[in-house]
């Protein structure tokens, strides 16, 4: 009679104990990210002046930083070259010396090949 006595005490604390863990019957949080922020923006493209603090975790085998370093390096180059190109006026980016007389001539029109609507 006193084994069973024991037993139940002893299921009945096993059972609190697993109640005390599961949250008192709320519904469990949204487990939290364990990774660090990489720097990737959302939402929009990334930037040149961006890639440089752009941040990697190391995992177990890991990686070898001299190459993501010179991975990096090459976007950044790259993004900078393209920022550059379309911060430029498009007439610049033609080979002209100077900008066309006729500024309709650079429309979406005279791109297409069709010729340039008169204005009024």
């Amino acid at each position: 009679m006193v084994l069973a006595l024991e037993v139940l005490v002893a299921v009945a604390l096993i059972a609190a104990t697993a109640v005390l863990a599961a949250g008192r019957g709320e519904a469990m949080s949204q487990p939290e990210p364990d990774r660090p922020d990489t720097g990737l923006p959302e939402g929009r493209p990334l930037r040149s002046d961006e890639v440089g603090r752009l941040r990697f975790p190391i995992a177990v085998r890991g990686y070898r930083m001299e190459d993501v370093d010179r991975a990096l390096d090459a976007v950044a180059a790259t993004l900078a070259r393209f920022e550059a190109e379309r911060a430029r006026p498009a007439w610049l980016n033609s080979g002209a010396d100077q900008p066309p007389a006729d500024p309709a001539s650079t429309g979406p029109s005279s791109a297409l090949g069709g010729t340039p609507e008169p204005t009024a």
